[in-house]
């Protein structure tokens, strides 16, 4: 085959459709276990896995029941110690992770696996409304709050409903409006991105359009109220 190393490195070669993989991509097996050849480029992938799938400009590789995670050039990107792995921001640079321990415990992983928030702290994490590489909606017991992905900080605690009221700036002084229901009533907390409470207020049921009024005073913005 043009292109592809001595066969006699491995057990076997072969063409796959299965993972994701490309017309360039060659399965090896060495030993009963498989890896990847990418024509042009050579082994990226060593015969030590038992599967494999291209996703998201990654490699997943799999060997019993952990999982480990590679870019497209065969860097390894997240050891092979989890139970799961989840690309956070897939569509962004730089990628965050989210891998699952053996204890079934979450951790929230940065570029090459380093380790942003150890296991344990969140159970998971949302990249939709987060200004890249800067900050991201983290959720623990059902409640959110804001991690500062340059500190690796809990910034906000996640003691919050999933819901944020902008206000104007940019980070990390960007004001946000978050609350919480107690007996009693809805606590609206005014926290900077960064982490830096300003401002608290108690409004009963019956206080929403008041509520809504403070919100937009101290955020200086306009909010629709139903």
């Amino acid at each position: 085959m043009e292109g592809v190393t001595n066969l006699g490195d491995y057990d076997d070669m072969w063409h796959s459709k299965e993972g994701n993989l490309t017309i360039h991509d060659f399965v090896v097996q060495k030993n009963g276990k498989i890896g990847l050849y990418v024509e042009g480029k050579g082994e990226i992938i060593p015969p030590k896995y038992e599967g494999f799938r291209r996703q998201w400009g990654h490699i997943f590789v799999f060997d019993g029941d952990l999982v480990a995670l590679y870019d497209d050039d065969g860097n390894l990107v997240v050891p092979l110690k989890y139970t799961n792995i989840t690309i956070a921001n897939a569509y962004e640079k730089p990628n965050f992770y989210l891998a699952t321990t053996k204890s079934g415990a979450t951790t929230l992983l940065g570029d090459r696996g380093r380790v942003i928030l150890p296991a344990g702290h969140i159970d998971s994490a949302s990249f939709s409304s987060g200004e890249e590489g800067k900050w991201c909606q983290v959720y623990k017991n059902g409640r959110m709050g804001i991690m500062n992905l340059r500190t690796g900080k809990i910034a906000i605690p996640c003691i919050y409903e999933d819901n944020i009221f902008f206000g104007g700036g940019k980070w990390p002084d960007r004001k946000v409006g978050v609350y919480r229901s107690t007996s009693s009533g809805d606590v609206i907390d005014i926290w900077t991105l960064g982490g830096r409470k300003i401002a608290s207020r108690t409004f009963s049921r019956s206080q929403r359009y008041s509520m809504k009024l403070w919100l937009e005073n101290q955020l200086n913005a306009s909010f629709y109220y139903d």
